[in-house]
């Protein structure tokens, strides 16, 4: 790994550069760049455009003074630059109860569209429990309360089941963590 502080001198970065293009590296990844600098007078985009010039893949930071237009410090066309964006997760959703019943609409972790006839309900309390999932959700879409004192990790067990379950509704008073969006069910 080169490390250069940042207080250090541009000479410093371009010094640190070369020396893993001399020690044959393959990847640069490059949390830096100058704000307000052209791209002709950028000593980073200089470097980098040696590096690429060798087969070196390289990846800069977009920087920390988004999201408005025009903030990014490293626009160099031929690196990698990465950001993180700002488009929430939360997605419309609507269950429907069957028999004329009424509409329950919330937000949801699943980008299509799915549709059954008709499935059961079953309201497990906390969904701390995969042997409970699974013997009384089978086949039928399972109701959990889940909030930072539930015990064990509800969403572990409802993803050991997701092929027993016909799905799965979680009340929630915060956000469902990422490991909720690596499951379907059946």
């Amino acid at each position: 790994m080169y490390k250069v502080d940042n207080g250090s001198f541009t000479s410093d970065y371009i010094a640190a550069i070369d020396w893993a293009l001399r020690d044959g590296v393959d990847v640069l990844s490059l949390s830096l760049g100058f704000d307000d600098c052209a791209l002709y007078d950028d000593a980073v985009a200089l470097a980098t455009f040696a590096a690429v010039d060798r087969n070196v893949f390289v990846a800069t930071s977009a920087g920390n003074r988004g999201p408005m237009h025009g903030k990014i410090h490293n626009g160099i066309p031929w690196v990698l630059t990465v950001a993180a964006g700002t488009i929430g997760r939360e997605l419309g959703a609507e269950v429907k109860l069957a028999g004329g019943g009424a509409s329950v609409f919330g937000r949801s972790i699943y980008l299509g569209s799915y549709s059954t006839a008709e499935a059961p309900i079953v309201f497990l309390a906390d969904c701390s429990s995969a042997t409970e999932i699974r013997r009384r959700g089978a086949g039928r879409v399972v109701v959990c309360h889940v909030d930072k004192h539930t015990p064990g990790d509800p969403f572990a067990n409802l993803q050991k089941n997701s092929g027993v379950i016909v799905g799965a509704i979680i009340i929630s008073p915060s956000i469902i963590p990422d490991a909720a969006l690596y499951f379907t069910f059946r």
